[in-house]
């Protein structure tokens, strides 16, 4: 039972060998940082986790007599018990647990979490995480980003003084992707009801490995999904990762993936199921500040600030796409479909191979292997199929064409009747998108060059179809032909092009309970999306080392740019890297 002397709220910060980190956060949770609230209103039960040397008494305890330090004995790597030891030696009837001992907070965090906390019922309150400096901390190291580049990007914003400046100087995590208006993974601050972190049994110690594998991701998923509960994610408020050397926030990408697969692995074996996120919406409470505006402009869906990059006019992208037309693609394109030969009928022949080639890497790149199943849509003259039919397991790969003709010429001179015995691939023929005639789901999806020719009711079709045939943690991989309006008929346009805003194809993918992402993935003239039923796969793939690009950023014209210059196929951080150097 507390009293009226019992503090409203303790908060639980575990620490692990952040001597460096540790005086940032435990400022930004101290009430001369927060805004507010007085050290009457809550606690703060910092626990060491087995630093070498320690974390002294005294380090802690300066920050304000609401503050007390904890220490682990025979520590585990995991900070699961950690947490469990705070919970259990909090005075408080509300706990907020902050895993990762190096992210600092923002300054209406306490106040907006006790408001949060109070006013709804059964209330679980999540936080948006970021990371300090340029990029996700799992890349900004190999540009440069450092210690010392952080202790003196910190020390010049002067973050003690307004601590919403760090919101200018940092990216959102990959969990936290879609930002406010989207699905958190995790919460890297999560408060909630002492008797709801004990009823959900507090953090689950099978979760043993260094940094504690998915233990918080598997303890977020329950809160979230507790029966009754008031899922609200504070607005304009955030947590931010100092760079520190973390055992995942801090890893490099190239080392990130068997790392992953360790952490799926133990999840797999405690849960006995793959983990899936839950998809549960949050409520959104709080107030947005000048210095967090950046992050809400330009996007409903929450997606990263627009990085810099060099702007063309009009009449440079107009000069360069007459220089891409007469023999070029643009016209070689348009032109195709007069010709009887299957190779030609899906574009120039030179782009046959290579266009295969995109798709056979992408999608090997999002993760498909062998024993997955692919739908290959308006799979055409196997232009891909003639690479996924060889590598993919038997009875495997399937494909939808409205044109019989097409898939009989690629069968005779270029896949051969004993690859069609060995591979019994299963094709059907419509032209109304639907992806049902197989009667299964698939693991993988393929739509290239398909949605640059339908109108916008053929493309809602199919997404419709789309989101009853995907598997829970499937992708499609399509293109579109990306332009800053709506150019388009409402109908097959074949040979020319409809042109799409990004951010209509993306509210009509949303509307079906899917999510999606541009990606940055080379390609002669249109640009890649990947779409997915559960955003944390959208995570997943940048994690693998796909890049995902910002919603605003429209490749068409820099792509014609490029060409010109005789670069026929650019990653965009490449081109942002070059536009950095002209400016």
């Amino acid at each position: 039972m507390t009293t009226a002397s019992a503090p409203r709220l303790s908060v639980i910060a575990v620490f692990y060998n952040m001597a460096r980190e540790a005086p940032r956060t435990l400022y930004s949770l101290s009430a001369e940082y927060q805004r507010g609230v007085t050290d009457a209103d809550y606690e703060v039960i910092a626990v060491d986790n087995g630093s070498a040397p320690p974390l002294s008494k005294e380090s802690v305890t300066d920050f304000g007599g609401n503050f007390r330090l904890l220490t682990m004995a025979d520590a585990p790597p995991s900070p699961a018990a950690a947490i469990n030891h705070g919970v259990a030696q909090a005075a408080a009837p509300h706990v907020g647990i902050l895993i990762d001992g190096a992210r600092m907070s923002s300054p209406g965090m306490i106040r907006a979490a006790l408001d949060a906390l109070e006013a709804f019922p059964n209330p679980v309150v999540s936080t948006v995480g970021f990371h300090l400096g340029p990029d996700m901390q799992t890349r900004s190291p190999a540009a440069g980003y450092s210690q010392v580049v952080e202790d003196r990007l910190l020390d010049q914003i002067q973050w003690k003084e307004n601590g919403y400046r760090l919101f200018e100087n940092s990216a959102l995590a990959g969990s936290s992707r879609n930002g406010w208006f989207g699905v958190l993974a995790e919460s890297n601050l999560l408060f909630l009801p002492r008797r709801l972190f004990d009823a959900l049994g507090g953090y689950d110690e099978r979760f043993d490995l260094p940094g504690g594998g998915f233990v918080n991701l598997d303890f977020y998923k329950k809160a979230c999904e507790s029966a009754g509960s008031t899922l609200i994610t504070l607005l304009g408020e955030a947590t931010f990762h100092q760079i520190h050397g973390g055992i995942m926030t801090n890893r490099p990408q190239e080392k990130l993936a068997a790392e992953l697969d360790r952490y799926r692995a133990q999840y797999r074996a405690i849960r006995g199921e793959d983990f899936v996120m839950s998809r549960r919406r949050p409520q959104l409470y709080g107030q947005v500040r000048p210095e967090v505006r950046r992050w809400f402009d330009g996007s409903a869906g929450g997606a990263q600030a627009p990085a810099p990059r060099k702007t063309y006019t009009r009449e440079e992208v107009d000069a360069a796409r007459e220089k891409a037309r007469g023999d070029g693609v643009i016209q070689r394109a348009a032109s195709a479909p007069q010709s009887g030969d299957h190779r030609s009928y899906v574009g120039p022949d030179d782009y046959y191979d290579k266009v295969a080639a995109l798709q056979f890497g992408l999608l090997t790149m999002l993760g498909m292997r062998e024993s997955d199943t692919l739908l290959d849509i308006g799979c055409g003259a196997l232009r891909g199929g003639r690479l996924f039919l060889p590598y993919l397991a038997k009875g495997h790969y399937f494909g939808l064409e409205p044109n019989p003709w097409l898939i009989e010429q690629a069968i005779e001179k270029e896949i051969g009747a004993d690859q069609i015995a060995l591979k019994t691939p299963e094709f059907r023929h419509n032209d109304d998108f639907d992806l049902t005639v197989f009667g299964r789901s698939f693991d993988f999806m393929m739509a290239h060059s398909i949605f640059s020719h339908t109108g916008l009711s053929q493309f809602d079709a199919c997404m419709k179809a789309v989101a009853a045939t995907l598997a829970e943690d499937g992708v499609l991989a399509a293109t579109f032909v990306d332009a800053k309006q709506d150019a388009y008929k409402d109908e097959w346009e074949y040979p020319g092009f409809n042109r799409f805003a990004w951010s209509t194809l993306k509210a009509v993918i949303e509307s079906h309970g899917l999510f999606a992402a541009k990606l940055d993935w080379p390609h002669p003239l249109q640009s890649w999306i990947a779409v997915v039923r559960d955003p944390a796969r959208l995570v997943a793939i940048e994690e693998a080392g796909v890049d995902l690009l910002p919603d605003e950023l429209i490749l068409t014209g820099p792509r014609f740019l490029e060409r010109g210059k005789g670069r026929f196929l650019s990653f965009y951080r490449h081109y942002r890297e070059r536009a950095r150097s002209d400016a």
